[in-house]
């Protein structure tokens, strides 16, 4: 999916608190501006997880390529504790 980054999820910025990297099933994890069709598709996160790692360069405003990488998530493993 090709288009602009209009909006990103909290856990993808950089300079926040001690939360970062949570994200619940079916958060928005970014908004991308398919500029071309002038509509906008919200990528959700999978699963429950933490970001380990975001993609080279991805901020607002950035043009996303197809096949770039956004983020890489950590699956959350629950405790039956």
């Amino acid at each position: 999916m090709t288009g602009k980054i209009v909006e990103l999820h909290s856990a993808l910025a950089m300079d926040i608190g001690p939360e970062r990297g949570q994200v619940r099933k079916g958060d928005p994890l970014l908004i991308v501006s398919m500029i071309m069709m002038k509509m906008e598709s919200v990528i959700s996160a999978p699963f429950d997880g933490t970001v380990e790692r975001i993609g080279k360069g991805i901020k607002v405003g950035v043009v996303l390529g197809e096949g770039m990488l956004v983020c890489v998530l950590g699956k959350v493993v629950q405790s039956r504790l």
